[in-house]
């Protein structure tokens, strides 16, 4: 059921919170915990979502945009990953703000 609300979710275009909150309200967890589920699935289905488009326009990498600040997402910050390493790192950890933009190079 889980699966199903997040799939509807992303359909909807709904945002992390009220991603959350329809989580919660399935659940019963607290508002933090879905919250932070939510935001992650739509974290992964985004990055997931940007890697394939621009691997489907013919670039080759992307740069990483990640200001969580802890030591990972600070290495990783700026980076030129190929879309390789990107589809197999689109996040780093629960609630990570990692994104991707194209390299036109």
């Amino acid at each position: 059921d889980l699966a199903s609300i997040i799939a509807s979710g992303v359909t909807e275009g709904l945002s992390p919170a009220a991603l959350g909150d329809a989580i919660e309200a399935w659940s019963g967890w607290d508002e933090y915990r879905s919250e932070l589920i939510g935001r992650t699935e739509m974290g992964l289905v985004m990055n997931e979502a940007a890697v394939d488009t621009y691997r489907d326009a013919g670039l080759s990498s992307v740069e990483v945009i990640d200001g969580d600040d802890d030591e990972a997402c600070a290495a990783a910050n700026g980076q030129v990953w190929s879309m390789d390493e990107a589809e197999a790192n689109p996040l780093e950890h629960p609630n990570c703000t990692r994104d991707f933009l194209q390299v036109l190079a």
